[in-house]
């Protein structure tokens, strides 16, 4: 039976999950050793991306990335986290991307869901109405 990267990174999830936290390094390292043994270290990249993955749902934690023209200070950006946590019922983990090409205002991307509430949106908004 062939084993998915998804279902490689949720036994690893369980693993580390049921063991007890002097044990987790102990765990990994057998994880490593059986993708050596298994000859799928080179799937190791996209079996990582798949325990984040797994990890966030089952902590029910969203990763956002929220993309601006200019840094955002700590006070804005835990405004931003808290907003969405409520909203989303989640635990949030936020990202920041500056992005010079934005004229302002802040685009947000959780999910398949981009909340685009830039300047340059706006503007295109305006065009089309016009």
């Amino acid at each position: 039976m062939k084993l998915t990267t998804k279902q490689i990174a949720r036994a690893l999830y369980d693993a580390l999950k049921d063991s007890a936290p002097a044990a987790r390094q102990q765990v990994i390292e057998n994880f490593v050793r059986l993708l050596h043994e298994l000859h799928i270290v080179s799937k190791a990249e996209k079996i990582i991306a798949d325990f984040v993955t797994c990890y966030n749902e089952a902590e029910g934690i969203e990763p956002v990335t929220v993309e601006t023209a200019s840094a955002l200070s700590a006070t804005e950006q835990a405004e931003i986290a808290g907003q969405l946590a409520s909203t989303l019922n989640k635990k949030i983990e936020l990202t920041q991307l500056v992005s010079p090409l934005l004229i302002g205002g802040l685009r947000l991307r959780y999910g398949d869901t981009v909340i685009d509430g830039s300047i340059e949106a706006r503007l295109r908004q305006l065009r089309q109405l016009a």
